[in-house]
């Protein structure tokens, strides 16, 4: 999974093409399990805690090595921001304007993200941004089901929350699964916050997988280190199986 992650964050040229990763994220420094990320030019930082042992220097030079052996260029350890990022932000300036004006969403996103972990039922979390939208997509299997309120509750929050409200939602829990298309009910909400001056909105997305639908394989989270009380409560032992150990 750590690898994985780097794949995803840190920023390598691919010539000619684009920019592969978060534009100008750069590894600021390594402190234990702990793996400092900050931007260029930016005295902001991310901390991405890993689990006991991670030595993320191996696999960050790991990383480094594979990208060499693709043609790609690593950019996360210069100190400015690149030619490269440069010409990318201004290659796609509307995609760059997006982003900055809904910056402070993401950020109060980032520092509730174990709302999604610690509240939800969901096995599976994915987040994108679909032009004004930045959209969360959290699967439940069918046995469990997608017990949505707490997150609800927690980002509506007058006092802890993002300020946001419920603008719209479309919701599929009391319909019966022989309705429900291609096996799996989806409750749509989409926030936003009062204050026009706050652009974007919050789409989240909660499905929950039907009795019929493959969903996912408890030994694939087992296999990558997925603690066993949280893979218990979203991924119920079936007949058959044990708990996980």
């Amino acid at each position: 999974m750590n690898e994985h992650a780097l794949q995803l964050l840190l920023p390598c040229a691919e010539l000619g093409i684009q920019v592969n990763g978060a534009l100008n994220l750069r590894v600021k420094y390594v402190r234990g399990n702990d793996l400092y990320l900050t931007l260029a030019g930016r005295g902001g930082q991310v901390i991405l805690r890993g689990a006991c042992p991670t030595d993320w220097r191996r696999v960050i030079d790991q990383h480094h090595e594979s990208c060499i052996q693709a043609d790609l260029i690593p950019l996360w350890d210069l100190p400015n921001q690149s030619d490269y990022e440069r010409k990318d932000e201004l290659a796609y300036p509307r995609v760059t304007g997006h982003n900055e004006r809904i910056a402070w969403l993401g950020s109060g996103l980032l520092r509730r993200v174990a709302l999604f972990h610690n509240l939800s039922t969901a096995y599976s979390t994915s987040s994108w941004i679909s032009g004004d939208d930045w959209v969360f997509e959290l699967d439940a299997c069918f046995q469990v089901g997608n017990n949505y309120a707490p997150i609800l509750n927690s980002l509506t929050d007058e006092i802890w929350g993002l300020g946001l409200q419920i603008e719209d939602y479309t919701c599929q829990c009391n319909l019966p699964w022989e309705e429900s298309k291609y096996a799996i009910k989806a409750c749509y909400y989409y926030l936003s916050h009062p204050d026009l001056d706050k652009y974007g909105r919050l789409q989240l997305r909660f499905r929950t997988l039907g009795p019929g639908h493959a969903g996912a394989d408890r030994d694939d989270f087992i296999e990558v280190g997925a603690d066993p009380a949280w893979l218990d409560k979203v991924l119920p032992p079936t007949r058959g199986t044990g708990a996980s150990q």
